[in-house]
């Protein structure tokens, strides 16, 4: 089993929110409902608070050098529009997904459109103009999607699509292969966790069910976000799993090199 490592890239910037929706609020909020229920604690907060005064949301630096540290060829996915609590647009990124690339690292679409073939489209063209690209894979934002999803996807030109959560091993779409993700944090770590034994115990079932299952490719899912003190466990979580990985001595490798493997077992 080799393990593919992806991040969904939903904030840049703390200005992008300013005036254009209530993410910032609605952070505060939820911060401190978890402070006054004992979930979190005052140290918490307060690195919280400091995190928010920060210009930069992102933690792109911090995850890219993690990685580059340990070899590790991760895919990190942007969106192309505004929406659904994402507030910056495509122009934005392309400094940084252009950085991204230009380092050795997989970059695609955080999809907005799950069910506008002309939309979907646009996005694909927008994503290949900024980055340069002509072969790159979407995962939809939310995981949004419905029976005709892929198949537009397919149709679109996506190399792949790793919108689907499953233990299960990739297949074919039309000329896209779909890479199911096998876990990812928000689904590790929940809001109400005080400690790290949930999560450790949750990743542990799912390694022990995708080894069971034979699983070529297990994909993981992180939020390049969650990678700061403040949001101490989901990073503490993302740097356990990766190490336990190594100690289980899994390869790693980049979702363009998955299909190559996956294509050429197949025949």
């Amino acid at each position: 089993m080799k393990i593919i490592v992806s991040h969904d890239v939903d904030h840049l910037y703390w200005s992008e929110h300013v005036f254009s929706d209530l993410y910032i609020t609605k952070l505060w909020i939820r911060s401190f409902k978890l402070f006054v229920t004992g979930v979190i604690d005052a140290g918490t907060l307060a690195s919280r608070i400091n995190f928010w005064s920060d210009k930069r949301i992102n933690r792109l630096e911090e995850v890219m050098a993690f990685e580059k540290s340990l070899n590790i060829p991760a895919t990190y996915f942007f969106v192309m529009r505004p929406g659904l609590g994402v507030a910056y647009k495509a122009e934005k990124a392309r400094p940084v997904i252009q950085k991204l690339i230009s380092e050795g690292f997989g970059a695609g679409v955080h999809g907005m459109a799950y069910n506008d073939l002309g939309a979907m489209k646009q996005e694909y063209e927008d994503f290949k103009k900024i980055s340069g690209l002509n072969q790159f894979g979407i995962r939809m934002h939310y995981l949004r999607n419905d029976e005709d999803t892929r198949n537009k996807l397919s149709e679109t030109g996506y190399a792949f699509d790793s919108t689907d959560y499953s233990i299960a091993n990739p297949y074919k779409i039309g000329n896209m292969t779909e890479f199911p993700i096998s876990i990812m944090d928000v689904y590790s770590v929940r809001p109400g966790h005080k400690n790290f034994e949930l999560a450790r115990k949750y990743t542990i079932d799912k390694l022990e069910e995708a080894e069971k299952n034979n699983l070529k490719f297990f994909t993981i899912n992180f939020h390049d976000m969650l990678f700061d003190r403040s949001y101490a466990l989901y990073m503490e979580w993302f740097t356990w799993i990766i190490g336990l990985c190594k100690q289980k001595g899994y390869s790693f490798i980049s979702f363009e090199d998955a299909i190559k493997e996956n294509e050429s077992r197949s025949f």
